[in-house]
């Protein structure tokens, strides 16, 4: 009987890369989550602006719709393009 050799699995960089990416995107959902909550305290809501303030700044000015459109190419070229 011919035994079949197990390839070694190596812990190389695609690996870490991967779990530090999602690590960056779980802090950055943590840090959007505890932004929500804390205006929506009255007591905190004063002194920080809510989403929507932010979201209406961003919409309004030239810069943000420059990123935005930037963002959304980025996103296309990586979903249609970069698949085969």
């Amino acid at each position: 009987a011919h035994k079949r050799a197990n390839p070694i699995r190596r812990r190389g960089v695609e690996g870490s890369t991967v779990v530090i990416g999602s690590l960056v995107w779980l802090i950055i959902g943590a840090a959007v989550v505890v932004w929500l909550v804390a205006t929506s305290i009255p007591a905190c809501s004063r002194r920080l602006p809510s989403a929507l303030s932010v979201i209406n700044f961003f919409l309004h000015s030239w810069l943000g719709r420059l990123l935005l459109l930037g963002a959304w190419a980025e996103v296309g070229w990586h979903l249609f393009c970069q698949r085969p």
